[in-house]
């Protein structure tokens, strides 16, 4: 399970264009997790992706706020 800071993260990867000040430790447990994954654009600049796994992973969310919300 994700903390709730590790979870924004994983949102803001998903939602921005190029998130900036993300927190390291939290980015990377994502890694870890393997939720995200870094692009190199160019010697010392990075990009932080959300992976197949990490999408999966937000539309179980989803799913599951979805039934609390119907019940």
């Amino acid at each position: 399970m994700l903390s709730p800071h590790e979870l924004a993260t994983l949102m803001l990867i998903k939602d921005a264009i190029d998130p900036v000040e993300l927190d390291p430790a939290d980015f990377d447990t994502l890694l870890e997790r393997k939720f995200v994954t870094r692009d190199q654009l160019s010697p010392g600049c990075h990009r932080a992706l959300i992976t197949i796994n990490g999408h999966a992973f937000l539309k179980a969310i989803q799913r599951q706020e979805l039934r609390v919300y119907l019940r």
